[in-house]
């Protein structure tokens, strides 16, 4: 089974933190200490291979590749989808816009005044009203109401990829809109948004590709550019991301392009069914370790580069005021998972 390793983040943003970082033992990691646990990693969970970066103080430390993928050596500098690291990019494109008053966190995206009032239900079903309450605070925080682990509709992003496997119990969304051909995000929401809540937004979170589809939306609405222009001029160049794209290219020399077939956790079978540009805010992007490093290193203002204010970057990280997270130690952040102790993966 091949599955990709891309970045220990929650490694990365110890050590660019100051926070000293330990082997389960306690002790410090040396260099090989650090490539020995990580060797384990994927020995004992299955991968084929994957890559580390480790900075301090703005400056790459250490940065190592293991395993193959097929016939062909891992390095440092190999492209590989980064799966749901693309919501974190979407994130920080978010709060950059909040901060320049383009959007508030508490803005409705459905509905008459939302953002997106221009997309309306499929005409003739009905539509839960809590929708038009979903905030983009909401959809940032998976918050909105949606539960892909529940039949008929699931995860939507991913329903081409479930009728391919053949699983009967799932709705097929294009037959449902009457589309021909292949669906567009438009098309998903109208459709998503006349399928009832399983929660009332803001109640309570689950895991949601769906919400960071939307935002995607959001942010060409509010900008009235694509979502990969826009965060190409305020992310990606500015932080010095230029191994970063959505979707792979094949004049690329050194990007993953393999996959095994029914594998749900590998991004490449995925992208082999669901373009990366269709799930470009929520699963498209392509990056690699270093690319990697350096937006972690401009979410925490380093070496002269700012993405986002202190006061974002905290919001980015810091545990949703919702019920069902009071006394959790661990928490989906702003599509990263950070713990009590600080640390974020």
């Amino acid at each position: 089974m091949i599955k990709e390793v891309l970045l220990l983040l929650s490694v990365a943003v110890a050590a660019i933190s100051g926070i000293p970082v330990e082997s389960p033992s306690g002790s410090h990691f040396w260099e090989d200490d650090l490539e020995n646990y990580f060797q384990d990693i994927i020995d004992n969970q299955n991968y084929d291979g994957g890559s580390i970066g480790v900075i301090k103080n703005g400056r790459m430390v250490f940065s190592r590749a293991y395993g193959t993928i097929g016939d062909r050596n891992l390095h440092p500098s190999t492209i590989m989808p980064i799966s749901s690291i693309s919501k974190t990019i979407t994130a920080v494109a978010i709060l950059q816009l909040a901060e320049q008053g383009y959007l508030g966190l508490e803005d409705e995206v459905f509905g008459d005044e939302g953002l997106l009032s221009y997309i309306k239900p499929v005409s003739g079903l009905p539509i839960d009203k809590r929708i038009q309450d979903i905030t983009v605070d909401h959809l940032l925080r998976h918050a909105a109401g949606w539960v892909e682990t529940h039949p008929p509709v699931y995860d939507p992003m991913m329903n081409e990829v479930y009728r391919e496997m053949g699983d009967s119990k799932v709705v097929d969304i294009a037959k449902a809109m009457n589309v021909e051909g292949f669906l567009t995000q438009y098309d998903l929401i109208r459709f998503v948004i006349t399928t009832p809540l399983e929660f009332t937004p803001g109640t309570r979170s689950a895991y949601s590709n769906f919400g960071y589809c939307v935002l995607g939306r959001v942010i060409e609405e509010v900008t009235g550019t694509s979502y990969e222009h826009y965060v190409k001029k305020h992310i990606l160049i500015p932080a010095g991301m230029t191994h970063t794209r959505i979707g792979a290219r094949f004049e690329d020399e050194d990007i993953v392009l393999q996959y095994d077939e029914g594998d749900l956790m590998n991004s490449q079978y995925i992208h082999s069914i669901v373009a990366p540009e269709f799930l470009d805010s929520t699963l498209g992007w392509y990056s690699n370790v270093y690319d990697l490093s350096r937006f972690v290193g401009c979410l925490l203002g380093q070496n002269g580069c700012s993405l986002l204010r202190t006061d974002s970057v905290k919001y980015l990280m810091e545990k949703p005021p919702l019920p069902d997270l009071i006394h959790n130690h661990e928490w989906e952040g702003i599509s990263m998972v950070v713990t009590d102790e600080g640390a974020l993966w």
